[in-house]
């Protein structure tokens, strides 16, 4: 009987993200990481104001002494409350601090911000201009940022302008991420996405295609927005001095570039595969068994083999024999990815015969011969398979 080969088999494994300890350079960063139970304008009982984080041209300054509380913790990666450090829940009227924005209102130019922000345990209810965070100018109508509504809704806000409603989880920390655009000629922009997911932000770390970050929560265009970037810029957290609409700050970065932002808050690297994954098209998140080209060769496969997701591919693996000895060819293209050789002669029992043999390429092939020999054995038969597996 004649030697019989079959397709490559897959076990499927989920990836696991690792998190990344690489840090991108901020214009400015506030972790708000004081002693809980202190305020912004007594951070040690002696009266001194809260002067940490990056990039600030001095301390909070503050109408009301906004307390400390626990840190907020991101609801992707773990339960919200409770978080390492600090956050400050914005009680005050004004809490303000200046930074030199005098090189970012250049036309065109992008800034990018984030914040981990929560209204739990606060009844909100809905005044105009209360509960908000605005960059730009520290006089009120020339910024941009965000303004909180009744429970559960925000809004953008640009040059005094509201934007659209988008909406937020109450009770627990949501992750708000804002790109404004500015634009001496025409219509400033600012965009903002609540609680981006992680493949979300992973893809559009890989491609730069702003599509990828999913479709914008809340947005404003605004001709001449006149937003104020200068030496003595600054930011601000409002609220509207009730007791009832307080709301909760925490990991407040500002940045020229998506990874400023997003690698300190919640994001996590990209891995080999999942590059691969934006690259051909297929999205980040697109599942490892799918067969989208319909050649028989699940995603995993491809990648493990260097073919294209998206285009029938010849076969990932040939097999021959040579001097009565079966024997299999492929590529091992991928450094990461674990490549077994399993041998069987009856279809029901297989053994591992090597694990990653031969060198990492996307060119140049690895043979396997099996140590069968097909003119002694009985029965002279031999099936070869390998299995691609992905670290977690």
């Amino acid at each position: 009987m004649n030697p019989k080969s079959i397709r490559p088999l897959l076990i499927p494994l989920l990836a696991t993200w690792a998190a990344s300890s690489a840090q991108a350079v901020l214009i400015v960063s506030e972790d708000f990481n004081y002693t809980i139970g202190t305020t912004l304008t007594d951070t040690d009982g002696a009266g001194t104001d809260a002067n940490g984080g990056t990039g600030f041209a001095g301390p909070w300054n503050t109408a009301r002494r906004d307390p400390i509380v626990a840190g907020l913790t991101d609801v992707r990666s773990a339960s919200a409350g409770g978080g390492t450090g600090g956050a400050v829940l914005v009680a005050g009227n004004f809490s303000g601090r200046v930074w030199d924005g005098s090189a970012y209102g250049t036309d065109n130019g992008v800034v990018w911000f984030s914040i981990l922000m929560s209204t739990t345990g606060e009844a909100f209810d809905g005044g105009f201009r209360s509960r908000m965070l605005m960059f730009g100018s520290l006089t009120s109508g020339s910024g941009f940022g965000f303004e909180l509504r009744t429970s559960g809704t925000l809004v953008s806000r640009l040059g005094g302008v509201n934007g659209t409603t988008a909406t937020y989880v109450p009770d627990q920390a949501n992750f708000v991420l804002g790109r404004y655009v500015n634009s001496a000629a025409g219509n400033d922009v600012l965009q903002l996405w609540v609680n981006p997911t992680v493949e979300e932000l992973a893809a559009f770390e890989a491609s730069g295609v702003l599509a990828d970050l999913g479709s914008v929560d809340s947005e404003i265009s605004v001709f001449n927005a006149t937003v104020n970037f200068a030496a003595n810029s600054g930011l601000y957290l409002r609220s509207d001095n009730t007791v009832t609409s307080n709301w909760t700050a925490d990991e407040l970065r500002v940045g020229t570039t998506f990874l400023d932002v997003a690698s300190g808050a919640s994001t996590e690297p990209v891995t080999a595969y999942a590059q691969w994954q934006s690259t051909t098209g297929l999205g980040i998140g697109a599942s490892d068994t799918e067969d989208p080209d319909g050649d028989g060769v699940q995603n995993l496969l491809e990648y493990a083999f260097n073919t294209d997701p998206l285009a029938a591919s010849l076969a990932t693996s040939q097999t021959q024999v040579v001097d009565s000895k079966l024997q299999v060819t492929f590529l091992r293209a991928r450094e990461e990815l674990t490549y077994e050789i399993l041998g069987s002669s009856d279809l029901v029992t297989w053994t591992t015969l090597a694990t990653n043999p031969g060198t990492v390429s996307t060119t140049v092939p690895v043979t396997f011969i099996d140590d069968v020999d097909l003119g002694t054995a009985t029965p002279a038969r031999r099936f070869l398979r390998v299995v691609v597996t992905l670290p977690e």
